[in-house]
């Protein structure tokens, strides 16, 4: 934060002032993922919420059902990135994501070490090419 004035409060939002919509990008994900389906969110979270009570533990998304319907129903606003931008250059060069940067290897990366535990592999989640080496990762 920068104090320019006692009254003025500045606020820096620090993600991409070019934001990419998930649909353009799914392509890529879907491919580096060896996903053959993929379904709309909101059908996704239909069958998440007729999942029984007994599921919850096994998808813990299930917790979350009411929080994604309200994104549905929400109007999406974005974040001002004008000051981020002044004090930034890199923010302020920063281009959209494109499906080109999605290589299969970035998305592995996400999975194996953003997305994922340490110490578990989903297998179900990776094709067999990417599965023993996210796995060896961890």
């Amino acid at each position: 934060m920068r104090d320019d004035s006692p009254d003025q409060l500045q606020v820096y939002h620090a993600v991409n002032p070019r934001p990419t919509p998930w649909q353009s990008l799914l392509p890529a994900v879907q491919y580096s993922l060896a996903v053959e389906k993929t379904v709309p969110f909101e059908e996704w979270i239909d069958k998440l919420t007729s999942l029984e009570d007994q599921d919850i533990n096994r998808y813990p998304a299930v917790k979350l059902a009411n929080f994604y319907r309200s994104l549905l129903a929400a109007e999406s606003v974005g974040l001002d990135t004008r000051e981020s931008r002044r004090a930034s250059w890199i923010l302020n060069e920063m281009k959209p994501v494109t499906g080109d940067m999605l290589n299969p290897e970035v998305v592995l990366n996400w999975l194996c070490l953003g997305c994922m535990p340490r110490g578990e592999c989903h297998p179900g989640l990776l094709s067999s090419a990417y599965r023993d080496l996210c796995c060896a990762w961890m």
